[in-house]
């Protein structure tokens, strides 16, 4: 990669249907990145798989939009000089978060600021802009996908 500075990518398919599978694994075996499959137990027909691979930074975003063309809901994190989570999901697409080494989404200043004016000093309203940019919409649809065969749950990576 020709002295490009490479970034850890850690990918978890939390569902995948069983006919896509193999394009998944055609995709990984660009990065020579492990493809082992297991069942979701939450959705029949579907399968999940982790695994991580290093790759430079912005490989991680075009990533997510592969996946996300083909149906696959899942969850990308790079870690590097500035680390990132992507939430994929078929309906609600692509939610990108800028993450501490907690793993912890950080909002910044910013956004804090223009959520405070665009609510207008209505809390509702501001605490609706939060969840908008936690991703809680992603997270309330992946939470019952964070199982492992053995029917373990796996809690958020900041609890």
């Amino acid at each position: 990669m020709g002295g490009r500075k490479l970034d850890n990518c850690l990918l978890w398919v939390l569902s995948c249907p069983q006919d896509k599978c193999k394009e998944i694994d055609e995709i990984l075996a660009g990065f020579s990145a492990s493809s082992d499959w297991f069942a979701q137990p939450a959705l029949p027909s579907t399968y999940q798989l982790q695994t991580s691979f290093r790759t430079p930074s912005e490989v991680c975003a075009d990533l997510a939009s592969q996946l996300f063309k083909r149906g696959v809901i899942c969850e990308i994190e790079g870690r590097g000089a500035e680390d990132e989570r992507f939430l994929v999901h078929p309906r609600l697409g692509i939610h990108r978060q800028s993450i501490d080494s907690a793993g912890e989404q950080v909002i910044r200043f910013g956004q804090l600021q223009s959520f405070i004016s665009q609510s207008q000093g209505n809390m509702a309203e501001f605490a609706r802009l939060i969840r908008m940019a936690e991703g809680q919409a992603w997270l309330d649809v992946f939470e019952p996908l964070r199982l492992l065969p053995e029917g373990v749950r796996l809690l958020p990576k900041a609890v």
